[in-house]
């Protein structure tokens, strides 16, 4: 966008959003199938927050959980899925 390539930007932006769709898709359709197998599955977790319950609203919140930095600095991105 910032070079005015408007078309392909958001050509670029519509792949990218359908791509974490069908990923999306993915996970609750190996969910449902665990559920009705009597299978656990673990749920999504977020790389750079953890749930936690906030001690003063008592309710569930995301909490950063400090590694971002140190693996940008380091340009490790071996933990993150491929979005791209």
């Amino acid at each position: 966008m910032e070079n005015g390539q408007w078309d392909e930007a958001n050509a670029e932006k519509l792949r990218l959003e359908e791509k974490q769709r069908a990923v999306r898709r993915a996970r609750e359709h190996e969910a449902e199938k665990a559920a009705t197998q009597g299978l656990p599955y673990e749920a999504y977790e977020p790389l750079w927050f953890k749930k936690e319950q906030d001690p003063y609203t008592d309710s569930l919140c995301y909490i950063y959980g400090g590694e971002y930095w140190e693996c940008k600095s380091k340009g490790d991105w071996s933990r993150c899925p491929n979005i791209f």
